[in-house]
């Protein structure tokens, strides 16, 4: 059965919506929390392990390239071990999709119905998300490039209109040393670290060349890289360590802002494209989760099992924390433990080893993926 095909910029939208889709109006906060006016050096720090991670998924699909990360846990390790990590990787989507669908619910409301019941944003992005899981990757991919556009001209847009209230120095720098801008790096990490789900589509990728997908992940990381810092040396320069006290500081940057455009309030421009990326960082994401349970239970389509598995994934999301600040703790500091210790750098790094080490043992007989 042919597949949807993915070129390179659908592949750098992708990669580029995961990432920014969520973190756009919120990383400065998480980071200046710990790092203080040193939270733009942690973003750089972040990128470098993000281009350790991007490294290690392109040697993972240049040795895998017909393969999803199902697949290559079994031919590394064995059904059992490959079994088991696959349904470790399950879970690892469905706590991490949990966890975007309630900050995009929660901002969503708090911005604009902030009396409106919760459980109307659940059943909005709820419906939104199985239909565009039932459309397929291919309208996915496309759909993306678009957003993408969308949040770079929102990036260029904040960045222009935002010079003439820069006044807060940024000064002195590694006054406390290397610490605090190591720990602030974690929580970019694992928002960049995100990349590994591209694993999961290595089948939709087998056309491109593999040189040129090598140089679109890590491109797209630079470039995502850049925009965490240049937008967390912004928030501190407008809004100085007020910063790590806002639930969204950019946000409240945009309220700052106002330009004689076809939007004269910068921060609905802001929103606008937030919900974008949001609704298809939580599209991608399910799409990614139903191939692997999926390919765990060998089943021949994923169609039928979209509905309860979504049911099941905002069911835990509604519940998942009771509040923003309580969200606002586990993104800071259990959900970059949990996924850079994991899925995100620990096994992604023991697979490479241990695919350096058995290469020419590797079964070279390959299971079909079939969509």
């Amino acid at each position: 059965m042919k597949i949807a095909e993915i070129n390179n910029l659908q592949l750098s939208s992708i990669i580029f919506t995961q990432i920014l889709g969520t973190s756009l109006l919120i990383i400065p906060g998480t980071v200046v929390q710990i790092a203080g006016v040193d939270g733009w050096i942690s973003q750089i720090v972040s990128t470098l392990m993000a281009l350790i991670v991007g490294t290690m998924v392109f040697y993972l699909y240049n040795n895998f390239p017909h393969d999803n990360l199902i697949i290559i846990f079994e031919k590394l390790f064995g059904k059992i071990i490959g079994n088991i990590l696959g349904i470790g990787f399950v879970i690892y989507c469905i706590l991490s999709l949990s966890t975007v669908i309630k900050q995009g619910c929660s901002i969503t409301g708090y911005i604009f119905l902030p009396e409106t019941s919760p459980l109307i944003f659940f059943i909005v992005f709820f419906l939104i998300v199985v239909y565009i899981t039932k459309v397929g990757m291919n309208a996915l991919a496309r759909t993306n490039v678009l957003v993408m556009l969308l949040l770079i001209i929102t990036f260029v847009v904040i960045i222009i209109t935002a010079v003439p209230l820069l006044n807060v120095p940024l000064k002195p720098l590694l006054l406390e040393g290397l610490s605090p801008v190591l720990k602030g790096s974690l929580t970019p990490s694992s928002w960049m670290g995100q990349v590994i789900l591209i694993t999961m589509i290595f089948p939709y990728l087998t056309s491109g060349n593999k040189k040129n997908i090598k140089t679109t992940i890590l491109i797209t990381l630079i470039v995502v890289g850049i925009d965490h810092t240049i937008i967390t040396m912004f928030t501190l320069g407008v809004l100085g360590l007020e910063t790590k006290d806002l639930l969204i500081p950019v946000y409240s940057v945009a309220k700052l802002i106002e330009i004689d455009l076809i939007w004269r309030r910068l921060d609905v421009m802001i929103m606008f494209s937030w919900v974008a990326g949001v609704t298809l960082k939580m599209s991608f994401w399910y799409f990614c989760t139903v191939l692997a349970l999926k390919q765990l239970l060998n089943l021949n389509k994923y169609e039928p099992i979209v509905f309860p598995l979504a049911f099941l994934t905002f069911v835990i999301a509604y519940y998942s924390t009771n509040n923003t600040v309580e969200l606002t703790f586990y993104l800071g500091n259990i959900y970059p433990i949990l996924s850079l210790f994991s899925y995100e750098f620990a096994i992604p790094l023991i697979m490479c080893l241990t695919l350096f080490i058995r290469r020419k043992r590797i079964r070279k007989d390959s299971k079909e993926f079939t969509p």
